[in-house]
């Protein structure tokens, strides 16, 4: 709880100094990655993504990339 309140925090000092321009999805995000770690534990392990990794692995092997 005290991380969230000082991220809350950070990105309010960081609207002071900003333009408007420079918050996007982004800088929203952060808040919600903090809950996350909150509820999930690391969320390092939670982001594995094993599928997307063996389809780069297979990516490597298709030569046409138009009909591989």
């Amino acid at each position: 709880m005290a991380l969230r309140t000082y991220v809350a925090k950070t990105i309010c000092l960081f609207e002071i100094w900003f333009p408007s321009r420079f918050f996007d999805m982004v800088t929203h995000l952060i808040i919600h990655l903090v809950d996350e770690l909150d509820i999930c534990g690391p969320i390092g392990v939670k982001w594995c993504y094993p599928m997307e990794r063996y389809l780069s692995v297979l990516k490597k092997y298709a030569r046409n990339k138009v009909r591989p």
